[in-house]
């Protein structure tokens, strides 16, 4: 007979069998890979039709009531995982959508928003190029359908891929200005925004300013800031974003324009906006600070960063204050100070502006 186990023979046996032994998933990690399973195979054209009608009737999808922040944070990481290596364009639009659900819910956008903006890269290319051979014109895709069957799907999936991208690219700043950075992607954003469903959106999203850096020089005050603003829409935007940071004087300043350039507020202010009470100039042949023209595109001074000069004279031209509405209730539009000015700061930058042509009335 053999001697029985030692104690330690035991021990050792026990523990290689827990480093073997698969973690036990939980039930909405299951569903999370069937669901990818699913997603993972080309649909025919009759599932496709059946998709397009309803885009999630017959997938298998987790419980998101049921999902702990835990959770929902590595269903968001696995389906990001495969976001783009999906074959079929319209089941990566479906998967992408799904990811936007969850990051509604509360999982961090971060986990999704490179492999988002490669799809929606991907994406772009795939309608542009359809519509370098059918012409810019074309509003309906079905006539194309047999000839271009991936751009049919592509086309079919932009409502669900660019409703994923409002979620995510809203919450990520940093992710939107990466997304940028990527060639010709902005402008195929524009070409395809107002021919897809909820392109438009996408569009005016991408074309908002981030991170725009600007020097705002009060010379009768002899004061100035560097500013830096995110999430701002337009000129009109950004201006009552300036007047609510730096301008306080109740007798002028109407609260209510603040408030509703920015999310989260149930304040609409679609009245006509009088702007009399902080009139501003851009020092530049560019014009004054008014339209609206993206803050991104002001104009810089002496090669280093756009100015902006507080006017002495009082303007009275009203605008709807329904052009500076945020887009989104996650998108966050902000200017922050980075710091004031020193007085002898101050004096050269007025110097340099001194130098440019058309900036006498400011």
């Amino acid at each position: 007979m053999s001697a029985p186990p030692s104690p330690l023979s035991r021990l050792f046996a026990r523990l290689g069998q827990a480093l073997t032994r698969k973690p036990p998933q939980s039930p909405a990690l299951k569903t999370m890979r069937k669901l990818l399973v699913r997603l993972a195979r080309p649909l025919s054209e009759a599932e496709l039709d059946a998709a397009v009608a309803g885009p999630f009737a017959s997938l298998p999808l987790p419980d998101d009531d049921a999902l702990s922040a835990e959770e929902r944070s590595a269903l968001l990481e696995l389906g990001a995982n495969h976001l783009v290596g999906l074959e079929d364009p319209f089941q990566a639009a479906r998967l992408a959508c799904f990811c936007g659900t969850l990051v509604e819910g509360g999982a961090p956008a971060t986990l999704v928003t490179t492999a988002l903006a490669e799809r929606l890269d991907l994406h772009s290319q795939t309608l542009c190029a359809f519509l370098d051979e059918v012409g810019d014109d074309v509003r309906e895709v079905e006539p194309y359908r047999p000839d271009f069957p991936d751009e049919y799907r592509t086309w079919q999936g932009a409502r669900l891929l660019n409703a994923a991208a409002m979620t995510v690219f809203c919450r990520d700043l940093a992710g939107r200005v990466a997304a940028r950075e990527r060639p010709g992607f902005v402008a195929r954003i524009a070409r395809i925004g107002d021919r897809v469903q909820n392109g438009v959106y996408v569009d005016r999203l991408f074309a908002c300013a981030d991170r725009v850096r600007f020097v705002l020089i009060h010379p009768a005050q002899a004061r100035g800031f560097v500013l830096n603003a995110s999430a701002v829409r337009n000129n009109f935007h950004l201006w009552i974003l300036l007047e609510d940071l730096l301008y306080q004087d109740g007798r002028l300043h109407d609260p209510r324009a603040g408030q509703a350039a920015r999310p989260r507020s149930r304040l609409r202010f679609f009245e006509p906006y009088a702007w009399h009470n902080w009139p501003l100039a851009l020092s530049s042949e560019a014009g004054s600070l008014y339209g609206l023209n993206s803050p991104a595109t002001l104009a810089v001074i002496a090669g280093e960063l756009p100015v902006i000069l507080v006017a002495p004279s009082c303007e009275n031209e009203p605008w709807p204050g329904a052009f500076a509405v945020p887009l989104h209730d996650a998108h966050q539009p902000q200017v922050d100070v980075e710091r004031e000015l020193t007085r002898a700061e101050v004096d050269q930058w007025l110097e340099r502006c001194a130098a440019v042509v058309g900036i006498g009335a400011a």
